[in-house]
């Protein structure tokens, strides 16, 4: 029988017929998460400096509070002067191919963790796999092929008052840690969501690279229109509720208008042994090769994997504790072992640690 598949634990039993047990994973994914060295640079960039004098409504949205979906585009796509709809990979700024992004999955995973953690108060939920109807931002993120994007890390449509027109496409083109790419991908997709630039390197809306660990910030800031931090305005009406003027902007409490408050993820992953079968018998000194797959109900996700081999043939139960990134299928090979019978178990958490 197979050992049953249930929220963040799967357990296996074998028995070895014949040393210090081994577990390593032995599928070209499953490489525990590094974050790459950073990347220096210069701006990142929307194509309208000062949107005209909007006054939209929070009515007036295109979605009910809490259902805005960001789809992180890894993958590269050939973009179509169709608008700026995601849909059919338009856009109005490029028209060329977008490359697929040159960092590894757990690379991905890890940023779009960072993208997640970030726009976690609010009604925004983040994934790298494209929806299947309704709306949706996407961002692009990867080079564009031939074209020199003339020093911005990113760029996107416009300022879109309350997110008035819904999904947009908006493109990241560096490739850096987790958190450099996160921050210029939320920077260009809040343009599209109302956000104008603001004179404060702590706030993701700061108009350079410059500065670490930006959030959205709980504060008035001095919106500015280029990256002298020439102080402007912005006609968003959501600036003047938040802060009572037009030339001053409060991201934080901005999004929370626009898309209400963050649902937290309570729903554990699962993991699920599908190789060998419970109970299963090898010859003495054969590997043992037990196969997972890891799944969640968000796509991508940074998992850690807790390993217990217990035996009888052993004098204490063996940990190994790793991050990989799923949904995904991984073997790992049990050598080494004397002849014995063994349990082994796997248990996951997601990034909410459920």
């Amino acid at each position: 029988m197979h050992a049953p598949r249930c929220p963040s634990l799967a357990v296996l039993g074998v028995l070895l017929l014949p040393a210090s047990a081994s577990a390593e994973p032995t599928n070209e994914n499953a490489v525990p998460w590094t974050a790459s060295d950073d990347v220096q640079v210069d701006l990142t960039a929307y194509t309208e400096a000062n949107p005209p004098e909007m006054n939209v409504t929070a009515e007036s949205r295109p979605e009910h509070l809490g259902d805005k979906i960001v789809f992180v585009n890894f993958d590269g796509a050939d973009m179509n002067g169709c608008g700026n709809k995601p849909q059919n990979n338009c856009s109005t700024i490029f028209t060329g191919t977008v490359l697929p992004f040159e960092g590894d999955a757990g690379h991905r995973a890890s940023i779009v963790q960072v993208v997640r953690e970030k726009v976690a108060p609010f009604g925004i939920s983040v994934t790298d796999t494209r929806p299947t109807s309704g709306d949706y931002d996407m961002e692009m993120v990867g080079a564009w092929q031939g074209v020199d994007p003339g020093g911005a890390a990113g760029v996107a449509p416009g300022i879109d008052c309350w997110d008035s027109s819904g999904g947009q496409t908006s493109f990241t083109m560096i490739n850096g840690n987790a958190e450099a790419v996160a921050e210029v991908i939320l920077q260009e997709i809040a343009h599209t969501w109302g956000l104008a630039h603001v004179d404060d390197m702590g706030d993701l809306l700061f108009p350079t690279t410059q500065g670490m660990g930006k959030v959205f910030k709980d504060a008035c800031i001095q919106i500015v229109s280029d990256t002298n931090l020439t102080p402007s305005s912005s006609g968003c009406s959501h600036h003047q509720q938040a802060c009572g003027s037009n030339s001053r902007q409060n991201s934080y409490q901005e999004l929370l208008m626009i898309f209400g408050p963050g649902v937290p993820d309570t729903t554990p992953p699962t993991v699920e042994i599908v190789e060998p079968a419970d109970g299963s018998q090898f010859p003495s000194g054969t590997q043992v090769d037990v196969t997972i797959v890891l799944d969640d109900n968000q796509t991508p996700m940074l998992f850690t994997t807790r390993l217990t081999l217990e035996g009888s043939s052993l004098p204490e139960p063996q940990e190994q504790v790793a991050d990989y990134a799923g949904p995904a299928d991984y073997t790992f090979g049990l050598a080494g072992l004397p002849d014995g019978q063994y349990t082994v178990t796997f248990e996951v958490s997601d990034e909410e640690d459920n």
